[in-house]
């Protein structure tokens, strides 16, 4: 499939409006009634504008040359979606900024990854140490665990306070 010229040619050809009157003319045209002249002067009198011709050409070929590249943006999506999605972020077209660009990482250890259907950024879970259960209340009670919520250290083993 090549590309489709975008300017109209100059050998376009022209269309005639009223075209039931036109039927009858070239009817009466093949039998002799009338001439060739008279035939012409109907068709330069009731032929489509200047205008009217390149409204029509553009309908026609402009579209379909849109359509055509439409199809060709839609197979090079099928083959490799990555590269034409980087494509259309780069151009500002259809596809967010926030949807593409991997966000910084918000804590901890866990990689950012992009769900599959939705293209939300989300952390995996990945804890920075692990510990069974006997051993953290061991350290709970020592105040060794959670130091980011903890930075004095007391034990996490003691009553709620008034406040």
């Amino acid at each position: 499939m090549g590309k489709l010229p975008t300017k109209m040619p100059d050998n376009w050809n022209w269309e005639i409006h009223n075209l039931n009157a036109y039927a009858d003319k070239k009817k009466a045209f093949a039998e002799g009634r009338i001439t060739l002249a008279e035939l012409q002067e109907f068709e330069n009198q009731y032929r489509e504008s200047e205008e009217q011709r390149e409204l029509r050409w553009k309908r026609e070929h402009v579209l379909q040359e849109l359509a055509l590249e439409n199809a060709q943006n839609f197979r090079s999506f099928k083959e490799n979606g990555k590269a034409f999605a980087r494509k259309m972020f780069d151009m500002g077209r259809g596809i967010s900024k926030w949807w593409y660009t991997k966000p910084q990482k918000l804590a901890g250890k866990g990689k950012m990854v992009q769900h599959p259907i939705t293209g939300t950024w989300q952390q995996e879970y990945k804890p920075n140490k692990s510990m069974n259960m006997k051993a953290w209340l061991a350290a709970a009670d020592q105040g060794k665990v959670m130091p980011h919520m903890n930075p004095t250290g007391q034990s996490l083993n003691r009553q709620p306070t008034e406040q």
